[in-house]
């Protein structure tokens, strides 16, 4: 492993964040349209039920974290369909660069995004709300890593079906994690869902971490167990999604590479 192509590899996709306005978009553009939607329809929310808990400060913290999950996976992934979009992934790989070091660049830079992303989202929720959620407690920290432990996973995942699928399936770099989302209860408890989607729901890491940011908010203290389930499954996941991606990729190495760069 060479810490100079790592370092390499990092700065070059971060100068292609600054350079593509559509990573700039999902950077910047549309998290704030998310918190600007969810957070006027949370106020709205929380003026007709004043009794119940700051809806307004669980939908922000909510929509602020799922970022963190959204921003990891997508790097990853859209580093390696810029790879193919360019035709350089054969370029790529048969440079002295390993693999490892490719997937490290793309972990490092993702987790820097992720931490843009807490922050914005932190200074627009005060701003536009003048919710702080950071009043939530130090128990957001093992939350927000939780979080990010599963964008992580999930990235690897998709990163292995594109690996193998090539170009025409770049939709589900976006598709997948929404319906991660859907069945994971963000907003609210499992037990509103149909009987046959739990066993689905709980079966999520990011299930069990939304639960645990609801019970910190409204009780002040941070489930334990709960908690500790979701690190549990993400330990599992993440395991079994980076064995997933090496696979695939080993496969697309057998079938050549180049053939993923077509269907542009």
């Amino acid at each position: 492993m060479n810490p100079g192509r790592i370092y390499a590899l990092t700065i070059r996709y971060f100068i292609l964040t600054t350079h593509e306005l559509g990573r700039l978009a999902l950077l910047i553009y549309y998290p704030i349209l998310d918190i600007a939607l969810f957070g006027y329809m949370s106020m709205w929310m929380q003026q007709s039920s004043p009794g119940t808990i700051n809806i307004t400060l669980l939908y922000l913290t909510t929509i602020v974290l799922w970022s963190t999950v959204l921003t990891i996976n997508t790097e990853l992934s859209l580093n390696l369909r810029k790879e193919l979009e360019s035709r350089n992934l054969v370029n790529l790989f048969s440079t002295p660069m390993q693999l490892d070091e490719w997937i490290i660049a793309g972990v490092i830079i993702s987790f820097f995004k992720a931490l843009f992303s807490i922050a914005l989202g932190t200074i627009i929720s005060k701003f536009f709300f003048d919710v702080n959620i950071l009043h939530a407690g130090i128990g957001l920290i093992p939350i927000a890593l939780s979080l990010s432990i599963s964008g992580l996973a999930l990235s690897f995942f998709i990163i292995g079906i594109l690996i193998f699928g090539g170009l025409q399936i770049t939709t589900i770099i976006w598709s997948i994690p929404y319906l991660v989302l859907t069945f994971s209860a963000p907003f609210y408890s499992v037990d509103v869902l149909p009987q046959w989607i739990q066993p689905i729901t709980k079966a999520l890491p990011t299930t069990h971490a939304f639960e645990a940011l609801r019970h910190l908010i409204e009780h002040g203290a941070t489930p334990l167990n709960t908690l500790l389930t979701s690190f549990m499954l993400n330990g599992i996941y993440l395991i079994i999604s980076i064995c997933f991606f090496i696979y695939m990729f080993n496969k697309s190495k057998e079938r050549g590479l180049a053939q993923l760069e077509q269907g542009q």
